[in-house]
């Protein structure tokens, strides 16, 4: 099941942003960006579908149902994906005569952009991205419960908002990179959540709720905004003819990352609450979990100035 799971959720994430990439030259952020926000807004949206069908027809009916109406309403969206007309572009756009250097004028095919510098820096760059997003994430509730002492129920509560602010910082982000370029938009990335990492144990400390859940919903737009600026970052570098099979090889970072984010704060903060006295304060439990990622975000900073134009070769 999880094979056939994660081959279909690769397919389907893949195969419409490759696609999108190479109609919208001109706003290749923020195409990324709705199309990957889509995707963070359907899992939203079915995580409430699955509980209201389940309680009424049964968890086997239930996947059966919503099987059947997705493979209905993916192959009616299917007949939307084609590749544009060689040589095509928007109506009344040109491209500008002068180009960044971060932009390719020609493509190169997956086999030969993972042999280059720039595809392992942008693996770094996505992989820590998403360890430090869904290391937090794996541990949002319990980390409210101990530092500011809310209820499971407030707890939960804020966990439901974060795929908002996910999915809106997928197209927020990834529309600003247009603009300002993706290695400008990685570092603020970069900078704003090492910052934010290591104030949160102070914000526990001073107990200061409404500053933390805005430092926690601006480090989830981040991470949704580092998945919707990668697709546009690697057409820029290697060209949008192969977008597709190079974005699938990088993605390899996502799965590396949701195993290592986890792990990190999961058993750094077990085994700090491990060491506790009976009844003792709970606050200080994430601090070094929070430092460990803080470090991870520098050494992504620092990936991300090592970024260069790739200079083709004949």
């Amino acid at each position: 099941m999880g094979v056939i799971g994660g081959i279909g959720c690769g397919l389907g994430y893949i195969s419409p942003v490759s696609t999108l990439v190479k109609w919208f030259p001109d706003r290749r952020g923020m195409a990324t960006g709705m199309a990957i926000m889509g995707f963070g807004g359907g899992a939203f949206l079915a995580g409430y579908l699955n509980v209201f069908f389940m309680d009424r027809i049964g968890v086997a009916n239930t996947v059966m149902t919503l099987g059947a109406t997705y493979l209905a309403i993916m192959l009616i969206g299917s007949r939307l994906l084609e590749r544009p007309p060689a040589g095509w572009k928007p109506e009344g756009w040109t491209a500008p005569p002068a180009r960044s250097a971060m932009i390719a004028d020609r493509s190169v095919t997956r086999n030969q952009a993972i042999q280059t510098v720039q595809f392992f820096l942008l693996w770094g760059i996505l992989f820590i991205n998403v360890t430090a997003g869904i290391g937090i994430l794996a541990q949002a509730s319990p980390m409210m419960q101990d530092m500011f002492h809310q209820t499971p129920l407030q707890a939960a509560a804020v966990v439901s908002l974060i795929s908002v602010f996910n999915a809106s910082g997928r197209f927020l982000w990834a529309s600003v990179s247009d603009y300002i370029g993706r290695r400008n938009t990685y570092t603020i990335f970069f900078v704003v959540q090492f910052v934010l990492f290591l104030l949160i144990p102070r914000l526990a400390a001073s107990g200061n709720w409404i500053v933390f859940e805005v430092s926690l919903f601006t480090v989830f737009t981040m991470y949704g905004g580092g998945f919707a600026t990668i697709p546009a970052f690697l057409a820029d570098i290697f060209g949008p003819d192969n977008v597709g099979a190079i974005h699938g090889a990088l993605l390899t970072a996502w799965s590396a990352a949701a195993v290592v984010g986890p792990v990190i704060i999961t058993e750094l903060s077990n085994r700090a609450r491990a060491a506790l006295p009976p009844g003792a304060d709970r606050i200080h439990i994430y601090d070094t979990p929070l430092q460990v990622l803080a470090a991870l975000l520098a050494i992504g900073f620092v990936l991300t100035l090592l970024v260069r134009p790739l200079h083709l070769r004949h």
